[in-house]
């Protein structure tokens, strides 16, 4: 026998594919039961009476479903999130990837390896995959104010991580780094993209 029945609203602002959310809505609907309602009345040392079954669905008012309903939005946001991350890793299983950094000099500063010759090394093996460190420096840039540095790893994610690594105990440990910028490759000016292929 139901007693009583919480029903999570199944209208969706998604016009283009309510059936499928109704469906996902409805198999999380909750039904209360008089078994369920007569345990958690013996759990709290309660009589199982016909009047405190009655007390006990009085209890169960819009305020309790509100609540209800927040706690399983919050762990659908969780679920979403990581449908999205899941999401990322698999983009960047596609790599490699390539990116750039303008790394500056500390304030009032030149940048110090800005005044080497412009330099690549590939590190890329068949345990690490692709690790391609490009420096462009003045002798391409035409300033000596910050170094250029194209990173190229198989995701995104190891881009910055050899970025960090090159700051701290690489290219530029002897160097007093400053502000480090990311710039766009697809619509910077410099020449980057037309130094590529020479490397």
């Amino acid at each position: 026998m139901i007693i009583q029945e919480c029903k999570i609203p199944t209208k969706s602002k998604v016009d283009d594919q309510p059936d499928v959310i109704a469906r996902a809505l409805d198999n999380i609907n909750i039904k209360w039961c008089q078994e369920d309602l007569e345990g958690i009345l013996e759990n709290a040392a309660i009589p199982v009476t016909q009047e405190n079954l009655e007390r006990l669905c009085k209890q169960i008012t819009d305020e309790f479903k509100a609540i209800l309903f927040e706690d399983i939005t919050e762990r659908l946001q969780f679920i979403a999130i990581n449908m999205r991350t899941k999401e990322m890793r698999t983009k960047e299983k596609k790599g490699p990837y390539t990116r750039a950094w303008k790394v500056y000099g500390r304030e009032g500063q030149q940048q110090r390896e800005s005044f080497r010759e412009s330099h690549t090394y590939n590190f890329s093996n068949k345990y690490e995959g692709t690790r391609i460190i490009t420096v462009l420096n003045s002798d391409k840039t035409g300033t000596n104010q910050y170094s250029i540095v194209k990173i190229t790893r198989n995701t995104r994610r190891e881009c910055a991580s050899e970025l960090d690594g090159q700051l701290t105990d690489g290219i530029f440990e002897n160097s007093d780094v400053g502000k480090v910028e990311e710039i766009d490759l697809d619509y910077h000016s410099d020449s980057t993209k037309q130094e590529e292929n020479k490397w």
